[in-house]
């Protein structure tokens, strides 16, 4: 089918915009392993993921030359895909129509993708070129836009980047992104109080207390 094109519009894919998704894919022993993933729209049907090559998505993606690409608004599935993977049992899947990975059971919309390329960018990463095979929306109600989805988001992006900033020894990029979470933290509790965006931002503080450095004030 050649239609694929238009569901990823009406999607809201924009070419050359990248997209905070959750992807899932599946190991050589049928093990699922969930992963939050940035997704950008290339030409046409097209859709890159640039992976990191020590991880088990790239080597599930390779090894299987597939994955599901689910979206979700659901930031504390994004927060558990990083630091409480153990939250995903089986009940948390759902068959796919056209690939053996899974779908992650819930989420607005999933795009099952076949792997056709893969380009190094450098000895750490690589970009996964894929082909649309499937793609299915939930039929939901439109969603008001709230600052706290983008601000948990930005938040979960800055906090894995944090300890490596640490390893290579980047001391004020490691504060500075610290004083970017604690500013997001500030708006989720203004704006946000005592819901879901407010219990993650929780546990991403608590997770600021383990790094060597002091945020700034």
């Amino acid at each position: 089918m050649s239609g694929w094109r238009t569901l990823l519009d009406e999607l809201g894919l924009k070419r050359n915009m990248t997209y905070e998704t959750i992807v899932t894919t599946i190991s050589k022993d049928r093990d699922f392993n969930v992963a939050p993933m940035g997704v950008i729209r290339m030409k046409g049907e097209r859709l890159k993921i640039r992976v990191y090559k020590d991880t088990e998505t790239y080597r599930n993606m390779v090894l299987t030359r597939e994955a599901v690409i689910n979206l979700t608004f659901k930031v504390e599935d994004f927060y558990s895909s990083i630091y409480e993977k153990e939250r995903f049992t089986g009940e948390r899947f759902t068959d796919s129509l056209t690939v053996n990975s899974p779908r992650l059971r819930n989420a607005d919309a999933y795009i099952e993708v076949q792997l056709e390329e893969v380009k190094n960018v450098d000895q750490e990463r690589s970009d996964c070129i894929f082909k649309v095979k499937f793609v299915e929306a939930v039929k939901t109600m439109p969603r008001a836009l709230c600052r706290c989805d983008y601000a948990v988001i930005e938040s979960l992006i800055h906090l894995t980047r944090i300890p490596v900033y640490l390893e290579r020894g980047e001391k004020g990029k490691a504060e500075e992104l610290i004083y970017l979470i604690n500013h997001y933290r500030g708006i989720v509790e203004r704006i946000c109080p005592g819901g879901k965006h407010s219990e993650v931002m929780r546990k991403i503080a608590s997770k600021l207390e383990g790094f060597k450095v002091e945020g700034k004030s």
